[in-house]
């Protein structure tokens, strides 16, 4: 793998992307999933940090899959089985919840850990990360002009160069980083987002940049801007195509919920521009949207998270149980081959 000093000039070769990315060797911690959203980008790893929760143990709780900007709850969400849902986005935490006893706002795990790593930009950081739109097994980005976008980028003031392509997990899988190397970029990636060291990857990453942008809001965005880090919106935004994902209508989708075109009017509004600082009204936004505004202390949350556990004990014996006949008819036929 290239070191920090070679990132802004080589990035990660293919087979270097695609091996970050797999899921052979991925640590994707030692507590069995119950719920993929709680655990997915690290979270897991952090949930059980915050609440002095053992790392073999399983979350009994759901929780918001990156950055909502949408208060509504999609199918996956309202269909879990948990009685408790953590979000980040204040509007989402006042929203009733089909099935689920109740939605706390809490802030990101991200924001904690990242002050207790002192995770921020470099002295030494320079250029532009480019954070490219990913797609999923059901939903893909529709671009307007793709050849069009990179020229605009390559005509970018030197003071944003070295320019390099951040890339998605699943848009690698797919092999589309072949198709981006056209553009003569270098190109790299956070890794597996399945894996509990992705945080440490994101931040480890972007503290090398001076800037970070994209064509489309992410979660990415309010990372880089609750460490300081300018981001700044740049180009025609795609429209996304869903192909097959349930939990939203087919074809291209837009947002229709008004709480979602509020935000995305105030994003547009705010990261539009390039600059050199984080703005004291970014920082506020960016801090509303992580869960700065609540109430819910590092012990009540702990409480929460091990009363799920004790009300699911009977779920927890038998997915134990699985495990280990699971494990012993693996090490029988190992042993009978």
């Amino acid at each position: 793998m290239c070191n920090e000093n070679e990132i802004h000039a080589t990035g990660y070769t293919d087979s270097e992307l695609e091996l970050k990315t797999s899921t052979k060797d991925c640590n994707s911690g030692l507590g069995p999933w119950v719920y993929w959203p709680s655990e997915l980008y690290s979270v897991g790893r952090l949930y059980r940090k915050i609440a002095w929760y053992p790392k073999v143990l399983p979350l009994y709780f759901y929780g918001d899959h990156g950055i909502h900007s949408t208060s509504e709850f999609a199918k996956h969400e309202v269909d879990s089985k948990s009685d408790v849902h953590f979000t980040f986005n204040p509007e989402r935490a006042i929203q009733p919840v089909k099935g689920k006893r109740k939605v706390y706002l809490i802030r990101h795990p991200w924001v904690s850990y990242r002050q207790k790593k002192k995770y921020e930009p470099l002295a030494t950081a320079k250029g532009t990360l480019i954070f490219i739109s990913h797609s999923s097994s059901a939903v893909e980005w529709v671009e307007k002009d793709r050849d069009g976008y990179f020229s605009e980028l390559k005509e970018l003031p030197g003071k944003y160069k070295p320019l390099v392509l951040c890339m998605h997990m699943h848009d690698i899988n797919k092999k589309y980083h072949l198709q981006y190397r056209k553009y003569n970029l270098p190109i790299v990636t956070c890794g597996n987002t399945s894996s509990i060291h992705f945080v440490d990857e994101f931040y480890k990453l972007t503290t090398q940049f001076k800037y970070a942008t994209s064509n489309a809001t992410g979660s990415q965005l309010y990372y880089c801007i609750e460490m300081g880090m300018p981001y700044f919106l740049f180009g025609d935004t795609p429209k996304l195509l869903n192909k097959s994902d349930k939990n939203l209508p087919l074809g291209i989708y837009e947002h229709k919920n008004n709480t979602a075109k509020k935000i995305n009017e105030i994003e547009q509004r705010l990261f539009i521009e390039k600059l050199d600082e984080v703005t004291l009204e970014q920082k506020i936004f960016a801090e509303w949207v992580l869960g700065f505004g609540s109430n819910i202390s590092r012990y009540k949350f702990a409480l929460i998270v091990w009363w799920q556990l004790l009300i699911n004990l009977k779920k927890f014996t038998r997915l134990i149980a699985k495990r280990i006949v699971k494990k012993t008819l693996l090490l029988w036929r190992n042993n009978s081959g």
